[in-house]
């Protein structure tokens, strides 16, 4: 589902990925657009995407609760939460890392457990 609630399709030899993150931070410390899926740790500016966070219809995130449920918002008092981070991959990716400025998490890797 996009930002609207309308289903949207990874297209062919593509898929999305959902990678649910719980964050020790205000929201107004991070910028949750700036979450990238990359293939390996590079260093700064010299990243390769594995699914894009710029491209249209190719990155989605919604805050979630502690049980996976989509919520509303986050609190803007919240000193932690949680966020589900959409991601449109190839079809044989199987893992990657996230970043945001320089900060690396991961191996993040995924299971086909639907199609």
């Amino acid at each position: 589902m996009d930002y609207n609630g309308k289903e949207v399709f990874a297209g062919e030899n593509r898929l999305f990925v959902n990678i649910d993150c719980h964050l020790s931070l205000s929201i107004r410390d991070v910028d949750i657009e700036d979450f990238q899926l990359v293939k390996a740790k590079t260093g700064i500016g010299k990243e390769e995407n594995v699914g894009s966070n710029t491209e249209d219809g190719a990155f989605f995130w919604c805050p979630i609760d502690s049980n996976g449920n989509v919520v509303p918002s986050i609190p803007q008092d919240a000193s932690e939460f949680s966020v589900r981070l959409t991601y449109k991959v190839p079809s044989n990716a199987k893992e990657g890392y996230l970043v945001n400025w320089g900060e690396y998490f991961g191996p993040v890797v995924w299971e086909l457990t639907n199609r």
